[in-house]
């Protein structure tokens, strides 16, 4: 079942009358995705804003603020696919926290990642398969090797709170290819990821993630 969450700063354009909430929203992704300067929004802003957000940086980037357009509830899954848009052109999906597809990445993009989703927590298996697939190219069936350990506890600051985390750092190696690339992910009690730094594949992009306000 998909629940669709109403993109009301797209639709603004043609809707004469929208409230100030939405038109403050419109601001914040006027620029394009890959803009010269990071777009800040004010705190107070943020707290009255009702949907979820996060801030995102892609390599060395600007840092854009991304907003939340669906949340589909996986076919014999419990976990819930989320999909982050910036002015209607870039978008990225994660689930539990790991980027999963990316789209409209100024070089490589992440057509799927294939895996498991392990919470974060002791029970977690020291390492587990994945297989990552690339666009362009058709780069397809890549299989890969994820080992996740706990580096410590670290305090992660948002635009509306601080944060007490653990920090995970996973290895992610194919074999085949002999390289892979670190993924970090700082995580709250209540098993959120709240920022995470995760590559689209080897030589490829970082994509820095900040949650603002979380689905939900």
């Amino acid at each position: 079942m998909t629940q669709r969450i109403l993109l009301l700063f797209i639709l603004s354009s043609s809707i004469v009358g929208c409230s100030q909430k939405f038109q403050d929203v419109g601001v914040t992704v006027e620029q394009s995705v890959w803009g010269a300067e990071d777009v800040v929004v004010a705190d107070e802003r943020l707290q009255k804003l009702q949907y979820a957000s996060l801030y995102a940086r892609v390599a060395q980037g600007p840092q854009i603020h991304m907003v939340l357009a669906y949340a589909d509830t996986l076919s014999g899954q419990s976990s819930v696919e989320l999909k982050w848009v910036a002015q209607g052109r870039a978008m990225i999906v994660t689930e539990g926290g790991r980027i999963t597809k990316t789209l409209a990445m100024p070089v490589n993009n992440l057509a799927e990642v294939t895996t498991q989703q392990y919470p974060f927590g002791s029970d977690t298996p020291v390492s587990w398969q994945a297989t990552y697939d690339w666009q362009p190219g058709y780069r397809y069936g890549y299989k890969a090797t994820i080992t996740r350990r706990l580096v410590g506890s670290e305090s992660v600051d948002t635009p509306l709170q601080q944060f007490t985390t653990n920090h995970y750092i996973e290895t992610v190696y194919f074999q085949v290819l002999d390289t892979g690339f670190e993924n970090h992910f700082w995580v709250d009690r209540d098993g959120r990821v709240i920022k995470t730094i995760q590559h689209i594949g080897p030589d490829m992009s970082s994509i820095e993630l900040l949650l603002i306000r979380d689905f939900g």
